[in-house]
C-alpha cells in the first residue's frame, strides 16, 4: 500500500491492484479476442510469477473464475530451490493436483479446449517448435500436444541450471522458473485431458 501511494504521489498515476478473479477475467477476454471460444467448453489458463488463473468457459460464457497462488516464481521458491529434479517436481505437482481437483470436476471439463497465456506457454511453444526445426516470427496459436508437454517437462527436469540456459526455443531469462511453470500447466492438462494446449502470445 505504501509503495502504491508513493507511486501515485511521484507519477500522478492512479494504480489499482487486480485481485485474482479480475486477472482470470482479463485472461479470458484476451483469449476470446484471439481464439474461437464460442462453442463447447474451454479452460483459459494464465500462469504468472505469483499465481495461476483459470477461467472456465461454457459456450463463450464464463462459468467460474479461479485464482491459485501457483505462479512459476512462487512454486520454484517453494518446491525447487532445495529439491531440484524429479523429487521436487513430483511434490509440486501433488500440491497443485490436490487443489485443482476440488474446482475442476472432470465430468464437466474433461476434453475442454485449453488456451494457455503467459511466458510459460510462449516458451513451451518455442521449445516445441524448435525441436521440429520450425522457426516462426510468433509462436501465438501454436498447439502443443498434451503428451509433448509431459515429455518436455520430463527432459527439462533432468537438466542442470547451466544446461537449461542453452535449451533451444527457451528464453534464458526464464530458464530458472520454466520447470515450475510447466509442472503447474501439466497438472491442469492432466485434469482436463485435452488433446493439446494452444499458446497465446497475448497476456492480460
Amino acid at each position: 500500500a505504501a509503495f502504491i501511494a508513493r507511486l501515485r504521489k511521484e507519477t500522478g498515476l492512479k494504480i489499482r491492484v487486480l485481485v485474482g478473479e479480475e486477472e482470470a477475467r482479463l485472461a479470458y477476454r484476451s483469449a476470446l479476442a484471439h481464439f474461437e471460444l464460442g462453442s463447447g467448453r474451454s479452460v483459459v489458463m494464465d500462469i504468472g510469477g505469483g499465481s495461476l488463473e483459470l477461467a472456465l468457459v461454457a459456450e463463450g460464457l464464463v462459468e467460474r473464475l479461479i485464482s491459485f497462488p501457483f505462479g512459476a516464481i512462487r512454486m520454484t521458491e517453494l518446491f525447487l530451490k532445495e529439491r531440484r529434479g524429479p523429487k521436487g517436481v513430483k511434490k509440486l505437482r501433488k500440491h497443485v493436483r490436490a487443489a485443482i481437483r476440488k474446482v475442476l470436476p472432470v465430468r464437466d471439463w474433461r476434453g475442454a479446449e485449453v488456451v494457455g497465456s503467459g511466458g510459460t506457454f510462449t516458451n513451451l511453444a518455442g521449445m516445441f517448435l524448435a525441436r521440429q526445426g520450425i522457426r516462426v516470427r510468433s509462436v501465438h496459436g501454436t498447439r502443443i500436444p498434451r503428451h509433448e508437454v509431459e515429455h518436455i517437462l520430463e527432459q527439462l527436469t533432468d537438466l542442470s541450471p547451466e544446461e537449461l540456459l542453452n535449451v533451444e526455443g527457451l528464453n534464458p531469462g526464464r530458464a530458472d522458473i520454466i520447470v515450475a511453470g510447466l509442472a503447474v500447466a501439466a497438472e491442469v492438462l492432466a485434469r482436463v485431458e485435452p488433446r493439446d494446449v494452444a499458446a497465446s502470445g497475448y497476456g492480460i
